[in-house]
Formats: C-alpha cells, sequence, structure tokens
C-alpha cells in the first residue's frame, strides 16, 4: 500500500510540474534527458568498444588523411551512425578547403526543367544564387536555361503554374492540402518563394509571368510584395494561428522596420510587429525544420534592421538581438562530439541516425548560424567543425536521393560562410 501510495504522490508531482511547464519546456526537459542518457552510454562504448566494430573513411577524409570516425556498435543501431568526423583542432585553411570542394561539386548541380518542380528551383535558387542552371530537358547536355528565367517565365508543374494573381498582387501558388511541398511542387508555407527568393535582391520592378484565372499576366516583385503585406496575418494553419516566417524574411528585405500598411482585414502591421509575433510564436514542435526557418528570419530581419541604421533598434529588436544570441548558444550546447550540430535541433541533445535526418538538420542549423553570426564568429572552432562537417556531408550523399530541400539549404550555408569570412581581414581572422 506504501508502495502504491508513493506511485500515486510521484503521479501527482509529474502531473503538476508538467502543467507548470509549457510544451517547449517540457519537450526540452525530456530530451535533454534523454541527451544525457546517451552520451553515458557514448562514454561507456568508448571505453568498452565492440571487437566488431569496423572503420569507414569518407572520401573528404581519405583525400585529407584524417583518422576516420568508428563505426556504431551495433547494440543501438537506432541511433548511432557511421559519420563523418571534424577532429578537434581543425584550422580555417582546412575548413575553406573542404568548403571549397562541397561548393565546387554543388555548382555543377544541375536540374531539368521538364521534370524539376518550383519548388525546387527556389530552393536551388536560394542555394546556388540567381546564376543557378538547368538543363532544358533530357536530352541536354549543357545547362544552357537560367532557372530564374524558367521560373518566371511561366513555369508550370503537375498542370498548376508558379505564380497566381491575386486581389491585392500575386504571390506563388500554395501546395495542395493533400500533399506535402515537395511532392506537389508549390508553395508550403505562406509567401515561402518571396521569402527565398528575396536573398537574390531582385530588383521591385522585376517582372514575371503570373496566371490570373486561365490567362497570363505580367507582374512584377513589387505584386509580390504588395500581396504580402495584404494577407499578412491571415493565413492560420492547423499548426499555427499565424505563419509569419516568410512573410518577415521578404518584408524585412524590401521595406524599412516602420513602415506601416493595411492588411485586408483593416488590421495595421509593420515588419516590427511581424517581428514582434514571430518572437513570440513557439519553435518546438510546432513550425518546421526544427524551428530554423523562424529562427533564421529573424535573424535576417535583425540583420537588416542593423544594415539600414548602423545599430540595433531599442524595443522589439533588442529582444530579437537577444533571442538570436540565445539560440546560437543552444546550437553551440548541443554541438555532437563529431562537430555535426545536433539532430534535434534547438530541442536538446542528439545524433541523427540517417543520411537524411543529419543532412537536414545539419544544413539547416548552420544556415542558421551563419545570418545569426558576426563575421569574426566564424573563426571560432565550434563553428569551423559544423562547417566541415556539412561540407563533407555534401560531398559524401552527393549521389544520395536526399531531399533537395535539405541539399540546398546546406549548400547555402556554405556559401554565407565563404561569403561572410570574406569580409574579413586577414588580422581579424587571426584574433580569433
Amino acid at each position: 500500500m506504501t508502495g502504491l501510495l508513493k506511485v500515486g504522490v510521484a503521479f501527482v508531482f509529474l502531473f503538476s510540474s508538467y502543467s507548470a511547464l509549457n510544451a517547449e519546456e517540457t519537450q526540452f526537459a525530456l530530451l535533454d534527458k534523454a541527451g544525457r542518457q546517451q552520451r553515458r552510454a557514448d562514454r561507456r562504448n568508448e571505453k568498452f568498444p565492440n571487437a566488431e566494430s569496423t572503420k569507414q573513411q569518407s572520401p573528404a577524409s581519405k583525400a585529407s588523411g584524417q583518422q576516420p570516425a568508428a563505426v556504431a556498435p551495433a547494440l543501438n543501431p537506432a541511433v548511432h551512425f557511421s559519420f563523418p568526423f571534424a577532429p578537434r583542432g581543425l584550422d580555417l585553411k582546412t575548413t575553406l578547403r573542404q568548403v571549397d570542394r562541397a561548393l565546387t561539386l554543388y555548382s555543377q548541380h544541375y536540374l531539368r526543367a521538364d521534370t524539376a518542380s518550383p519548388w525546387e528551383v527556389v530552393h536551388g535558387l536560394l542555394g546556388l544564387g540567381a546564376d543557378f542552371r538547368l538543363f532544358p530537358d533530357g536530352n541536354s547536355t549543357e545547362p544552357s536555361l537560367k532557372a530564374l528565367d524558367w521560373l518566371f517565365s511561366g513555369a508550370r508543374y503537375g498542370g498548376a503554374a508558379a505564380f497566381e494573381r491575386t486581389a491585392w498582387g500575386a504571390r506563388g501558388r500554395p501546395y495542395e492540402p493533400h500533399g506535402r511541398a515537395y511532392v506537389d511542387g508549390m508553395e508550403g508555407h505562406p509567401n515561402q518563394f518571396f521569402g527565398y527568393l528575396s536573398e537574390l535582391d531582385l530588383p521591385l520592378s522585376k517582372e514575371l509571368w503570373a496566371l490570373d484565372g486561365n490567362r497570363w499576366v505580367t507582374v512584377t516583385i513589387q505584386d509580390l510584395v504588395n500581396d504580402a503585406k495584404a494577407q499578412v496575418g491571415s493565413n492560420p494553419t492547423k499548426r499555427e494561428p499565424y505563419e509569419l516566417t516568410w512573410t518577415l524574411w521578404g518584408l524585412s528585405h524590401y521595406l524599412a522596420p516602420a513602415e506601416r500598411w493595411t492588411n485586408y482585414n483593416n488590421q495595421d502591421w509593420n515588419v516590427a510587429g511581424i517581428l514582434a509575433k514571430e518572437l513570440d510564436a513557439p519553435i518546438v514542435g510546432v513550425t518546421s525544420c526544427g524551428g530554423t526557418h523562424r529562427a533564421y528570419a529573424i535573424a535576417y530581419a535583425l540583420e537588416r534592421q542593423v544594415l539600414r541604421y548602423g545599430s540595433v533598434a531599442p524595443g522589439i529588436y533588442e529582444k530579437a538581438d537577444r533571442y538570436v544570441a540565445q539560440k546560437v548558444s543552444q546550437l553551440k550546447d548541443f554541438q555532437n562530439d563529431d562537430g555535426s550540430l545536433s539532430a534535434n535541433y534547438f530541442f536538446g541533445p542528439g545524433m541523427a541516425d540517417s543520411w537524411a535526418k543529419r543532412l537536414a538538420s545539419n544544413g539547416h542549423q548552420l544556415e542558421f548560424l551563419m545570418r545569426a553570426l558576426k563575421p569574426a564568429a566564424l573563426d571560432q572552432e565550434w563553428v569551423r567543425r559544423a562547417a566541415y562537417t556539412v561540407a563533407v556531408d555534401l560531398e559524401t550523399t552527393q549521389k544520395n536521393k536526399l531531399s533537395l530541400g535539405a541539399v540546398y539549404h546546406a549548400v547555402h550555408a556554405l556559401r554565407l560562410y565563404k561569403a561572410k569570412l570574406a569580409t574579413l581581414s586577414q588580422a581579424e581572422i587571426q584574433l580569433h
């Protein structure tokens, strides 16, 4: 009876503790506990290795002569997996050499215009920039078609147009409710195409074709901006009352933070107000890709504000600055021993159990870090190791059939890494 009483008391305590925490804190606590248990298991396996474990080298580690990572003991295959290892003490020169190898490979990563979806091509443009090219068809031997020209000249997929005219302007076509964006080939989130394309810094007068009922019309980037402004806050989903991540991403590029407008529901908005909503929105268990897109859009909006005015504005942008610093600190704390970033994103520590999970989590988080960190911070060892693992992962999996979304976000992260480092002098690099 005493035992049952103890169990009952424990249950009440657990339930009350659970109720006192919000969903994010509860999930964080559980995953953190799981991460601690896993690290203890890792240490036991290192002390008493499985005699039958073998070693396997990635192409990059073979070329550099570095020690390969051990294949994990077969005792727990669901958690352990054989991945490349970023050595301790990794220097910037070695890191950049591997980053260059990956970027060179993927600069020749061409899709076919007759089979690619707008969702894939927009991700390719984010990853590789406006020079990203396509093979016109399966018989082509030269990638002679600019991806942006294809996308803006009436691209179709599955009979649907990539962009559509609206009452307020134009937008990327939302994917059908029955499927997923990467299957349906269209936008997976409100203003996803607009958000990603904003990083190309296209002029507002840039023209593209959109379908207006049954006829093609010419619209501009300004029309994408106008539609995003008009429909802001009016796109509830099953997961979120607001899904403003890509709207913030795009509008923060083109609009000043305080510029005000009224949406089609007669609600007053500005970019700072969208940022405030995103800062208050949950990041764990709700938004896509482990919350990295939301964190990235917040970091992007903050960076754009600083570029406009030279410093972090008081108020909501100070809050965003603290938010971004906290997320960076979490990713550093959760970094795996092999140099990769946690498969559990901002939730807690964790190793991936497949290449698909590894590349998706590692690449998306590095992409956020590359937007969040100042250039001088990119030469810290933990950042070098993270960038190195993403670069090796891309090279190792170049022939694997992995999500092009994950691939291109990882490529984008490496391009940002190189671009930001290029702004530093040699003296600044040596200081860090």
